[in-house]
């Protein structure tokens, strides 16, 4: 706890000493936005997050935070309130938070967190009691995190000398607000309240504040009015041109925010208890081994998405390399190994050549194309170009069987039999030609045949016996 003092203190100080935005005619300015259909989840910190480093290489003089959001989760939300204090106090590149409707619930949080707050005519805030899913309805959460959310509200809205008792009573119901002679009191019971008292949060009741209310306790710099411009369209902000704006976003953000959703992680959970489950009462065929090895690297990534982002390539490459690699070693799932494992190498080699490239805009007209929308389908073009190319130069290859190639063709250990395709009678008994893990080849009265083993593996040289056939292939188990 005293390191997060000394940091409140080192914030709340450099605070003191901050001047009005300044804004130079010629200034660029980082813009994020999170609206109505972006709750503040895991994936809207890591958006916010890369946002505002990008922001900081491209020097950017202040950062824009657009806020029209009923809330969301409230860990998540202190990460990115920590992240904008971190850009202030740290980078000095301030943030600018403008209401452009809601910051309710923990979008409250992230306008407290911002040097700088301008309202629109409809601007909202408040409303921020935590509360937690029980059954199908909602409850209160516990007095200990509500303790802990009204503690982190003060001391946020303190820090760029705001009224902490405001920001207490949007998390704390039980909190009776009045304002006396200007200034703001908290009182225990509605029997204090004198005559000339303006009740600003009734008990029983969470604070909420409209534009006018915002503007009038001083927590707002800016008023902006009606306008298409929105927050340009007031000084200083009128200062800056239409190509000042740094835009961010990046797909790999909404994969990772589909990938940590509350109903996906449980279907991953889920699919790995039934991949467990499925192998431990069917194994050798490789079928639960996939589904709970696929969800399982899944759910790895969901977790780790803060650093797995920056490589999601190379993990799409490694993840897919892997599965065709256990096709080949271990398992024989009929090619399902083999098409999961294509689908990731190939994706990953694909995005490997669009680093960061935000939305595409598709627009059949070649005059309106921007540099993303080229870049996609200059990378696109290459990349099937190099496809139909190596499925040439295979089809090549294997038909005319160059010469060239037969030193890179591996030579049979041993000699085998060819395979034979009349097929022994069940019950008949035979010798594992090669290791079967569980796929193979056995020998059954002196002819060979492709194999798998009905559970576990079956070293070289055993005495198997023929308990089924399935998809052309001999299903053994060991004799013994």
């Amino acid at each position: 706890m005293k390191w997060l003092y000394l940091c409140l203190v080192s914030l709340y100080t450099f605070s003191l000493f901050a001047s009005e935005l300044v804004i130079q005619p010629n200034a660029t300015y980082g813009h994020l936005k999170l609206e109505l259909d972006r709750p503040i989840d895991t994936s809207t910190y890591l958006y916010v997050k890369f946002a505002l480093e990008k922001f900081r290489k491209e020097k950017a003089a202040f950062v824009v935070l657009e806020l029209n959001t009923p809330g969301g989760e409230v860990f998540a939300a202190k990460k990115i309130a920590h992240l904008l204090h971190e850009s202030d106090a740290l980078y000095h590149t301030p943030v600018v938070a403008y209401i452009n409707h809601w910051a309710l619930s923990a979008g409250a949080l992230l306008a407290y967190s911002c040097r700088y707050i301008a309202i629109s005519p409809s601007a909202s805030m408040g409303a921020a009691e935590p509360v937690m899913m029980k059954g199908e309805s909602m409850e209160s959460a516990p007095e200990k995190i509500r303790s802990a959310l009204r503690a982190e509200f003060a001391n946020t809205a303190a820090l760029f000398g705001r009224n902490p008792l405001l920001a207490e009573a949007m998390v704390d119901q039980d909190l009776l607000l009045v304002r006396r002679e200007g200034s703001f009191v908290s009182l225990p019971e509605e029997e204090s309240i004198r005559p000339n008292d303006e009740i600003v949060s009734p008990k029983g009741k969470l604070l909420t504040l409209n534009a006018k209310q915002i503007e009038e306790f001083g927590l707002s710099q800016f008023q902006v009015p009606v306008s298409e411009k929105g927050l340009f369209s007031i000084p200083p902000f009128h200062e800056l041109s239409n190509g000042s704006a740094i835009a961010f976003s990046d797909w790999k953000i909404d994969f990772f925010a589909f990938l940590s959703h509350p109903a996906v992680l449980s279907l991953l959970s889920m699919g790995l208890m039934l991949g467990l489950y499925l192998e431990s009462h069917a194994s050798g065929h490789g079928v639960g081994a996939l589904i709970a090895g696929v969800c399982l690297a899944l759910l790895l990534l969901a977790h780790s998405a803060d650093a797995a982002i920056q490589s999601l390539d190379v993990i799409l490459i490694i993840l897919g390399l892997l599965l065709i690699g256990l096709e080949i070693a271990l398992f024989s799932t009929g090619g399902i190994f083999y098409f999961l494992g294509a689908l990731f190498l190939f994706g990953g080699l694909f995005t490997l050549g669009l680093p960061n490239l935000g939305p595409v805009h598709f627009d059949f007209s070649m005059e309106k194309w921007n540099l993303a929308a080229f870049a996609f389908y200059q990378t696109l073009g290459w990349f099937c170009a190099t496809l139909t190319g190596a499925l040439l130069l295979g089809i090549f290859t294997h038909k005319y069987r160059l010469s060239l190639f037969k030193r890179f063709v591996l030579e049979e250990p041993f000699n085998l039999p060819v395979p034979s395709p009349a097929w022994p009678s069940l019950g008949s008994l035979g010798e594992a030609a090669t290791a079967c893990r569980p796929s193979g080849k056995v020998l059954v009265q002196g002819e060979l045949f492709e194999a798998c083993t009905e559970m576990g593996f079956i070293d070289k040289g055993e005495n198997v016996k023929i308990v089924g056939i399935d998809n052309g292939r001999l299903v053994i188990r060991p004799l013994d």
